[in-house]
């Protein structure tokens, strides 16, 4: 079943946009639909969407894919907003072992069109999520498979069980906590809070151009560390080996590592416990 909501947009906003020349959408028409896909031969699960929130969180059960998607789409007139609503088609395809979800215009989009489409997924904890919105927060949690997400402005948490965590923000800040042995995750503007406890070594790249970065590490994790900050300071409160530090710059090692994990941002503080 499909719920539909038309919200009204202030027509003192809508006049004053109309005066200046502008067409921002001064009706907005709300929609939702969940359905469910089958599970088996499927290893990824890919979302996609230009404006709006997604989340994946892994679940107990391992043969059913749970989909809800939230539309909200904006016009002009009640009309001209459901058929701005009726203009979304979703995707949703299977390629091999990939699941693509996400979504397109069926014809020619009126130029006073907006949309906002959101994502909400469960799915089985064994499975690997990609992730992509242009504008819009995305959260995974629960998977053990591998992680995959961008948003172009929009924070991004990942508290999962993936060994291969790969996160990019271009604006927004960045989350990440679960036993990660490989990881890459940068965001352009934002700060970042880290919680990496696998059982062995830590390699990879996480950097900020303008934020701190806080890096928690548990007893079990090994690395070779290499922390440095152009604009703030590098502190440490966890035992290292092989130290060399400066107030920008640490290098130092714990365990047996089997490659470098480089920390660092452009413009903030970085805090390693």
């Amino acid at each position: 079943m499909v719920a539909i909501r038309v919200v009204m947009v202030g027509l003192g906003a809508g006049l004053a946009a109309a005066s200046v020349g502008c067409s921002y959408p001064r009706v907005w028409v709300e929609s939702s639909e969940s359905f469910s896909l089958p599970a088996a031969g499927t290893r990824w699960v890919a979302v996609e969407t230009h404006n709006g929130a997604v989340r994946v969180a892994g679940y107990d059960r391992d043969d059913e894919i749970v989909v809800k998607v939230s539309k909200k789409a904006g016009g002009m007139t009640d009309a001209d907003a459901g058929e701005c609503l009726a203009a979304i088609d979703l995707v949703n395809e299977l390629n091999g072992d990939h699941r693509n979800l996400g979504w397109k215009w069926n014809g020619a989009r009126e130029r006073h069109w907006s949309a906002v489409v959101g994502f909400e997924l469960q799915v089985p904890r064994s499975m690997a999520a990609d992730v992509s919105t242009h504008n819009g927060p995305v959260t995974v949690e629960g998977i053990a498979g591998d992680c995959r997400v961008e948003s172009h402005n929009g924070d991004v948490v990942v508290t999962a069980k993936s060994d291969n965590v790969r996160a990019v923000t271009h604006n927004g800040a960045v989350r990440v906590e679960g036993p990660v042995h490989v990881i890459d995750v940068e965001t352009h503007n934002g700060e970042m809070r880290l919680a990496l406890d696998p059982a062995g070594p830590v390699t990879g790249r996480i950097e900020s151009h303008n934020g701190s970065i806080q890096l928690g590490l548990g007893d079990a994790a090994a690395v070779d560390l290499d922390c440095r900050t152009e604009n703030g300071a590098v502190d440490a409160s966890l035992s290292l080996e092989d130290v060399s530090k400066s107030r920008r710059h640490l290098r130092g090692k714990r365990g047996q590592p089997t490659g470098t994990l480089r920390v660092e941002t452009h413009n903030g503080s970085i805090a390693l416990k």
